[in-house]
């Protein structure tokens, strides 16, 4: 017989066995949530426009649901009570631009986003990066348990190829926008710096910045083998850093915009909304090259195809609920006489007058620098007792007639906001100067124009 110690440790063993049994298959089942999330979140072809929600695959929730919002953000507060940022709370919609051009022209454009965040408290946070030789992105999942480990505050990483228009083999390590992404990482590095944190204690520096920033307090990281300073200004979303260089180099990385879109309560929508419409760069898309501010990410958005046409849409929203600006472009191909009726209706579109929030809108033609067989500026002037507004749109038909590209840039801002005046003047000369530089490519690849 067995005595009753045995029994005991008998029934204990079994506890602890049960019990390792069923912590390994919650944390099976927990590794296996995660890579359904990751294999949605990495898919190579993800749209980022806010449009569009993540598909995440997670449990309790629904595609097309949103998860942004007041709540979570308490969430996020309940769940790191002690938290201190050099930058205001994260809450999806947030974003910041960032430009670095060296003395020999060589440049970078950085554009870092909060993304989504999902139910177990991950924020994803997306890094768009483009160079004279192309583009690509970085998504980065932060995990609470994760954070602890990763000096950077990221679990997760997944770095993705968006485009490459110049042979590998001729880059160097500058034009590669694949080894730019340690930018991003170094401008997250001290967000919980507590150091860093405490310079806001401190007498700030007048400067002279994008975005209205005149005021900063710098924080300097000594590393073994130069010096690391920081321009912070807590006005800069996601990431606080307002300006990064190292030891006394000329060529910094600075802040160009940032944003917030989708902000949960219209009664407190800040005016800290900026529209970058500096550094402008001619970007090859394939079929067609436009000339626009180098952080704007055109990207494409989706292919519409049928039994006569195929039509290859690209968007890039910028700004933010206070100010914002759309571009999109639309090139339409088939046979000459389908495009024929395409181009013909969208002419009717554009040149017919429409009705505004204030009574009908005419539009206005104007001259332009386009070439094609074929082709139309109009300019709308867009307002209500709330919002002032601007949209260029141009229609350009191909020599070849088998090609019809949709140029529309729409800008958007609050008329109470402070720089309302100034940004919709920008928006007025900026505005042209892209649309009248698209150039479709022919099939051999060299653009027309310049």
């Amino acid at each position: 017989m067995i005595s009753g110690d045995a029994w005991s440790v008998f029934l204990l063993l079994a506890l602890v066995i049960l019990w390792a049994v069923g912590y390994y298959a919650r944390d099976r089942e927990e590794d296996e949530k995660r890579k359904s999330i990751e294999f949605e979140i990495f898919k190579p072809t993800h749209p980022r426009e806010r449009d569009i929600v993540l598909n995440l695959m997670i449990e309790g929730y629904k595609p097309g649901a949103s998860l942004s919002g007041v709540s979570l953000l308490e969430k996020f507060i309940s769940t790191f009570p002690n938290v201190q940022t050099t930058h205001p709370p994260w809450q999806v919609g947030q974003h910041v631009s960032y430009f670095r051009e060296s003395e020999d022209g060589r440049w970078t454009a950085i554009r870092i986003q909060v993304a989504d965040r999902t139910d177990e408290g991950e924020w994803i946070l997306c890094a768009d990066f483009k160079t004279a030789s192309g583009e690509c992105t970085l998504w980065l999942v932060s995990n609470t348990q994760e954070d602890e480990k990763s000096p950077y505050g990221f679990g997760r990483f997944r770095q993705e190829e968006v485009r490459q228009w110049s042979p590998a083999d001729e880059m160097d390590d500058f034009d590669d926008p694949g080894l730019q992404t340690s930018m991003a990482l170094n401008l997250l590095l001290v967000r919980q710096n507590l150091d860093a944190i405490a310079t806001y204690k401190t007498e700030p520096l007048d400067v002279l910045y994008p975005c209205d920033i005149d005021k900063v307090h710098r924080y300097t990281m000594e590393l073994p083998d130069f010096l690391k300073h920081h321009d912070l200004n807590p006005r800069a979303y996601v990431t606080g850093v307002a300006c990064l260089w190292i030891d006394d180099d000329k060529n910094p990385i600075l802040t160009t915009a940032f944003g917030h879109f989708e902000q949960t309560n219209a009664a407190t929508i800040s005016f800290n909304d900026y529209v970058d419409f500096s550094h402008p760069k001619r970007i090859e898309h394939g079929s067609f090259s436009l000339t626009y501010p180098a952080t704007w990410f055109l990207r494409p958005h989706e292919t519409i195809a049928d039994s006569e046409t195929e039509q290859e849409n690209y968007l890039i929203l910028s700004g933010g609920d206070a100010c914002a600006c759309l571009l999109s472009v639309s090139i339409q191909s088939g046979r000459p006489d389908i495009i024929a009726r395409e181009h013909s209706q969208a002419l009717a579109r554009l040149s017919s007058p429409k009705d505004g929030p204030r009574g009908v809108v005419s539009p206005e033609r104007r001259k332009h620098q386009l070439e094609g067989a074929m082709a139309e500026y109009f300019v709308f002037r867009e307002y209500d007792s709330m919002i002032e507004g601007v949209d260029h749109a141009a229609l350009v038909l191909d020599t070849t007639r088998e090609r019809l590209a949709d140029i529309y840039l729409a800008g958007r801002v609050v008329k109470s906001n402070p720089g309302c005046k100034t940004t919709i003047e920008q928006m007025s000369q900026i505005f042209p100067s892209v649309i009248n530089s698209f150039r479709f490519i022919p099939d051999d690849g060299a653009s027309t124009g310049s």
